[in-house]
């Protein structure tokens, strides 16, 4: 799921979504930091 996510960013933007109330606190705000910062 990972690498497709990564492929699909490569060729232009993704939407990550959330249902959380906390704007910088959420699971897309740390999945984005996760593919990010991850290394292949």
């Amino acid at each position: 799921m990972v690498k497709r996510l990564r492929d699909l960013a490569a060729r232009g933007r993704v939407s990550l979504l959330y249902s959380a109330s906390d704007n910088e606190c959420n699971q897309a705000v740390a999945l984005r930091e996760y593919l990010l910062n991850r290394k292949e």
